[in-house]
């Protein structure tokens, strides 16, 4: 019995000295950080885009002077038909604006649930946009070069996208909104 107990009492303390020099190592690794949790606290402290109102930046693009066709707002079940490309389970919210047909002219201001999602969201708008380009390029040649040079920007969760006349205009709503 007593080799036993002795045994017992070894195992543990040599369990214990291992949790010790766990903590010892776990301690030294928080004192010095590797490259890439630099890189993480550098992301966390980056300065923050301030919460975009979809609706409103919609709105200010639409009536930024940049288009052509006169452009509507498309409710949550068009948007869903329209772009039936987007994962909804991906978006929090969405706006979009669309002209008569006349011309490939639209807006989309999208929120998505992350990052991740967000590029998910600007994936799907891309290969919408190059349906659009094979659909026009015999129906409407002219608006094909509109479709080849859209604005398509991530900015953390939001995924803006904007096929206009004057792409300048919108790109300069889009500077001062998005900070």
């Amino acid at each position: 019995m007593k080799k036993n107990s002795k045994g017992c009492i070894i195992a543990v303390l040599a369990m214990g000295m291992m949790a010790v020099s766990m903590i010892g190592c776990n301690s030294k690794q928080t004192e010095n950080p590797s490259a890439s949790e630099n890189e993480i606290t550098a992301q966390t402290n980056a300065p923050k885009l301030a919460a975009i109102d979809v609706d409103k930046l919609a709105d200010k693009i639409a009536k930024c002077g940049g288009f052509k066709d006169e452009l509507s707002v498309l409710d949550t079940e068009l948007f869903e038909a329209q772009y039936s490309q987007v994962d909804m389970d991906t978006v929090v919210k969405e706006c979009a604006y669309v002209g008569t047909g006349a011309t490939t002219e639209q807006i989309v201001v999208v929120e998505a649930k992350d990052t991740e999602s967000a590029q998910k969201v600007k994936a799907a708008l891309q290969s919408k946009i190059d349906d659009d380009i094979k659909a026009n390029q015999d129906y409407k040649p002219e608006e094909v070069a509109k479709l080849k040079a859209p604005v398509l920007e991530v900015k953390e969760q939001y995924v803006i996208m904007v096929i206009a006349n004057d792409k300048d205009k919108v790109e300069a709503v889009i500077e001062s909104e998005c900070k």
